[in-house]
């Protein structure tokens, strides 16, 4: 995979080098060649703007348990600052068991500083902890962790708990704070539901907002995250072998396909 004529994009062997970045450094670049870097989306855009001349992207990546696979692209650019860097690809194939970055084709460059992803609920790049091509958040329908963050709501609803059954709304009922509700009587009560029979009046401690919560994601791959966190903030791709996160080195790099 790696037979020469390459230029490489980015790599990640550990966390000496912080990737959650502002939109200038990713820009500019940071780190070094040699070492664990990102090379801009300046030099980026110059490189694969070329009239003519395709570039093929692979992207490499080690999971948990130290085995090494591969995404191939076979073709690879991005527009210029103008555009957000917005991101294109095509024609893949490889071994890692999904291809988790084919979601992110079409979408433009985001960092914490600059939101330019496809939500409106929520910045990716500080859900992810980096900067990337992050689509639409979408409903995952998942819990993994790996790639997906909860996001809790209120309802309008309420729950009530330590509760109990009575026939009357006793002086018993007055050491609860919420009571069921009794045509008859002017206590301040809540709904019956759950009990019946003479038992029909129903007395909580608790009164509290209900939420929902949903599991979201704004993509399946993120190579810029935090490489300290194993989770949708770190390093990760959607279905790689081994696991989905905490992927522990990666490479970008591409070439020019005549």
């Amino acid at each position: 995979m790696s037979s020469g004529g390459w230029t490489i994009l980015q790599r990640r062997t550990g966390s000496s080098v912080n990737f959650y970045r502002n939109w200038n450094e990713y820009k500019n670049g940071f780190g070094i060649p040699t070492g664990d870097h990102w090379i801009g989306n300046d030099k980026i855009y110059s490189l694969t703007k070329q009239p003519n001349i395709n570039y093929q992207l692979i992207v490499e990546k080690t999971n948990t348990e130290g085995s090494t696979y591969h995404s191939r692209y076979s073709s690879f650019r991005i527009s210029n600052e103008g555009d957000k860097y917005r991101l294109s690809l095509s024609d893949y194939n490889g071994n890692a068991g999904n291809n988790a970055m084919g979601a992110n084709s079409g979408h433009r460059f985001s960092t914490h500083d600059q939101d330019n992803d496809g939500s409106s609920t929520f910045d990716c790049a500080e859900k992810h902890r980096g900067g990337w091509w992050y689509p639409d958040d979408s409903n995952t329908g998942s819990t993994s962790n790996c790639y997906s963050f909860s996001n809790r709501i209120a309802t309008g609803g309420y729950e009530y708990s330590d509760c109990g059954c009575y026939e009357y709304c006793t002086y018993y009922c007055y050491y609860y704070y919420y009571y069921c509700y009794d045509d008859r009587r002017i206590h301040k009560c809540t709904d019956c539901y759950g009990c019946s029979g003479s038992d029909n009046y129903r007395c909580c401690k608790n009164k509290n907002p209900a939420y929902e919560t949903t599991f979201y994601s704004c993509g399946y791959s993120n190579f810029n995250g935090d490489y300290s966190h194993n989770d949708y903030r770190g390093i990760f791709w959607k279905n790689l072998h081994g696991s989905d996160c905490g992927i522990t080195t990666t490479t970008m790099k591409i070439r020019s396909v005549q």
